[in-house]
C-alpha cells in the first residue's frame, strides 16, 4: 500500500484487506514481497502477519531475503528481518526527531507549508509575498476591528481573493489558523 505505514496492521490497509481475503478465501497459495519491510515495519505487524500466512499454509516468498517461514529455521530468519526493520524504524524516527529539534535550537524552520503571505528564497529565508501579504493584512485588520471568521470569509469572497490552496472559497478554518499562526508574531513552532 503505497503512502501507508508498514506500522499498520494489513487489515487495516486498503491492498493488505484484499490480501487478507485472499489468504482467508484460499485464493493463494503464495505471497511474494520484495523484503521483509515492505510487508511491515513493526515487529507485531509482521508476526501477527507471518502467524496468518502459517495458519493457511502460505508460502511467504521474500526476493530479497531468503527464508521459509513454515520451518523453524525460516521463522527464526523471519523474526530476525522483521525485527532490523522495526529496529530500522525507530532509528530513523530518532535521526528526523534530532534534527528536527538541532533546527528549533538553532532557530531554523522545520519544514511544512509555507505560511501565506510569504515565500522563501533561495537560501531558505523567509521573503515577504507582496500580494498575498496584503491579502493576510486585511484578515489581520478586520480580525483587529473584531470581526468574525465567517465575515472576513465573505469579504474576501466579494473581493476575488483566492485562498492558499487557490480555490474562491476560503474555509472558516483556514482563517481561524491564520490568526492563531504564532509564526506571524516571530516565533517558530518547534514540533
Amino acid at each position: 500500500d503505497d503512502g501507508i505505514s508498514g506500522t499498520t496492521f494489513l487489515q487495516d490497509r486498503p491492498y493488505g484487506r484484499q490480501l487478507l481475503t485472499d489468504v482467508l478465501s484460499k485464493q493463494l497459495d503464495q505471497v511474494l514481497i520484495v523484503r521483509v519491510d515492505r510487508l511491515a515495519r513493526e515487529d507485531l505487524v509482521a508476526q501477527v502477519t507471518y502467524h496468518t500466512f502459517k495458519k493457511h499454509d502460505i508460502e511467504l516468498i521474500s526476493l530479497e531475503e531468503r527464508f521459509d517461514y513454515r520451518t523453524p529455521t525460516g521463522q527464526l530468519m523471519a523474526s530476525t528481518f522483521s525485527n532490523f526493520a522495526s529496529y530500522e524504524r525507530v532509528v530513523i524516527l530518532q535521526r528526523f526527531a534530532d534534527g528536527r529539534l538541532k533546527n528549533a535550537v538553532n532557530g531554523e524552520w522545520n519544514g511544512g507549508i509555507v505560511p501565506y503571505g510569504y515565500t522563501r528564497d533561495n537560501q531558505g529565508n523567509f521573503v515577504i509575498n507582496p500580494e498575498t501579504s496584503q491579502h493576510y493584512s486585511l484578515i489581520k485588520s478586520l480580525a483587529l476591528e473584531g470581526k468574525g471568521a465567517n465575515y472576513i470569509r465573505q469579504q474576501l469572497l466579494e473581493r476575488g481573493i483566492p485562498s492558499p490552496s487557490g480555490e474562491p472559497v476560503w474555509s472558516k478554518r483556514t482563517i481561524i489558523y491564520m490568526l492563531k499562526n504564532p509564526f506571524y508574531l516571530g516565533t517558530l513552532k518547534y514540533m
